[in-house]
């Protein structure tokens, strides 16, 4: 949905955490986060990537949570996005 906050969170190691209140994993490292942003989806189930000085090369894990959003497996829990890998490049 169009203008749905999201918390996306960017971490330099892949790792398999259970987080309260979310549905699913974080498949990021807690401990190896290179960024934090807050962002406003655009609709289309996509969210916009970090243009930030020092990122070039960089290949990050990536995954999105949205506080705001109930999760539709889990009842009472915030939906949590799938994680992605990306490798930064401008």
């Amino acid at each position: 949905t169009p203008g749905v906050p999201a918390i996306v969170l960017f971490a330099t190691e892949a790792k398999v955490v259970d987080v309260p209140r979310y549905d699913g994993q974080l498949w990021l490292d807690p401990s190896a986060l290179d960024s934090i942003w807050v962002a406003t989806t655009p609709g289309s189930a996509s969210i916009p990537l970090p243009t930030a000085p020092g990122l070039e090369g960089k290949s990050l894990v990536v995954q999105a949570g949205f506080p705001t959003v109930p999760s539709t497996t889990s009842p009472g829990d915030h939906l949590l996005s799938n994680p992605a890998l990306v490798v930064m490049r401008f």
